[in-house]
């Protein structure tokens, strides 16, 4: 097999391979782009730190409480799920699966990978969630079996611990900002409190964003899920179909993100996203709470009336999840072979994309232009959307608070496709405006 990144110039197509300079229409392309990245005003991450969370509760009670129907929640006067944090249960929950995920994260044997990190350096991370989450999950079902505790006691103080999870990250977020390793910035406080000021903080030796991102929020998704279960059979005796259906495709989805680990150090926002409130809470509260909005309404109501709807939504779902594990993997393998690797028995076009790395040295990314990639450049943002989407679907509500998941995974999903396009162009000029010649789409093939 021939290996195309030895070829003088830095791609393989021959049509574009010869480009070696940019035109001024490229140059005012980039100009243009980069006119657009405003930074955004420290009001405006003020107005999100605060407002974002009280959004993301309120839209959680009228889920658990109204079906996600804004009239029913109108009808009775307003009225919330607080967090009882009187009671010990929701303290217990959480104390009890941060301690259990960080004696995991000592004890448990784990895989360990090889990733480029921004500097373009190669390093080894333990890999291990997918064990501990699973081990705290079947721990869960134990304990609950032999009448340790209720099987609905995560259902039921969800908010609760979902409220302590919060506390708990900006008690972090704070210990970063004034403790960190980062030399102080120029900008305001909120600022670097919103977008954070490390990349990839460490406390007493473990990964923050790791911790909360992919530990924390994934294991208390799963245990939800299956609590949500408890909590319908006690309302009806035996859980309907669709609730099973859709527990079953959120621990698939669950397990496929932590069995595939090591790409989360991998891809752009590893790369990018510091651990600031948006970060990590965003992601460990915030999208907790949304992407559960399904589970929360189909464990309080009996679910779709047909079986057969259920499984052929649960058909579709299953077949977005594998597309979207597979591009990923795709891209990943690539890279790992330094593009050494057939792709449908063919040799793969990519272009090899010298860019500077914050150290001054020079260094090389293979940007893949055949499988997935061949079609647009963000499919996996798309087979993202279409999974959330499916998972929606199973409620089978005309009411528009059900589907609040996808309608909110949307446009920030836009928002960091059109971020990546702007890293991307700014990492790799030309060498991106040539890749994107070639891949012309976005997320969508022939229309975005």
């Amino acid at each position: 097999m021939s290996f195309r990144i030895k070829r003088s110039s830095s791609f393989s197509s021959s049509s574009l391979g010869r480009r070696s300079s940019i035109n001024p229409k490229d140059v005012e392309r980039i100009q243009q782009l980069l006119q657009r990245q405003k930074k955004i005003s420290p009001q405006l991450c003020f107005c999100i730190v605060i407002f974002c969370p009280i959004i993301v509760f309120l839209l959680s009670s009228i889920a658990r409480l109204y079906f996600g129907s804004y009239l029913a929640f109108a009808e009775a006067d307003y009225d919330l799920e607080f967090p009882n944090l009187t009671v010990i249960q929701p303290w217990n929950c959480f104390l009890i699966v941060l301690m259990i995920q960080l004696i995991f994260l000592l004890i448990l044997p784990s895989d360990d990978f090889k990733v480029k990190n921004e500097n373009g350096e190669k390093t080894i991370i333990n890999a291990n969630s997918f064990i501990s989450c699973l081990l705290i999950s079947l721990l869960y079902i134990l304990g609950s079996t032999l009448g340790l505790f209720k099987g609905t006691i995560i259902f039921e103080h969800f908010i609760g611990i979902c409220f302590i999870l919060s506390v708990f990250i900006l008690l972090l977020i704070l210990q970063i900002h004034f403790f960190g390793n980062e030399e102080d910035s120029n900008e305001p406080f909120i600022v670097d409190f919103l977008f954070g000021k490390e990349l990839q903080p460490k406390i007493l030796e473990i990964e923050i964003k790791n911790l909360v991102t992919n530990r924390l929020m994934l294991t208390f998704w799963a245990l939800y899920a299956i609590s949500a279960i408890y909590h319908n059979k006690e309302i009806y005796e035996k859980a309907n179909t669709s609730l099973m259906t859709l527990v079953t495709l959120n621990l698939i989805y669950i397990a496929r993100r932590q069995w595939t680990e090591h790409l989360n150090y991998a891809n752009l926002d590893a790369h990018n996203d510091k651990a600031g409130f948006y970060r990590l809470w965003g992601v460990g509260v915030g999208l907790l709470i949304l992407h559960t909005t399904p589970l929360s309404i189909l464990a309080s109501s009996k679910g779709i009336s047909n079986p057969y709807l259920s499984y052929i939504i649960a058909f579709f779902n299953l077949m977005f999840q594998f597309m979207n594990s597979s591009i990923d993997l795709q891209k990943y393998g690539f890279r790992a072979a330094k593009g050494k690797l057939k792709i449908d028995d063919k040799d793969p076009f990519f272009i090899a994309a010298k860019y500077r790395t914050e150290s001054g040295d020079t260094g090389i990314s293979l940007l893949l232009g055949s499988g997935y990639f061949s079609t647009c450049r963000h499919l996996n943002y798309t087979t993202e959307l279409l999974t959330f989407i499916t998972w929606n679907l199973l409620i089978g509500s005309t009411n528009i608070l059900a589907y609040i998941s996808p309608m909110v995974l949307a446009p920030l999903l836009y928002w960091r496709m059109y971020r990546d396009e702007i890293r991307c162009l700014v990492k790799y000029s030309q060498y991106w405006l040539q890749y994107c010649n070639k891949v012309q789409y976005l997320a969508i093939p022939g229309v975005l």
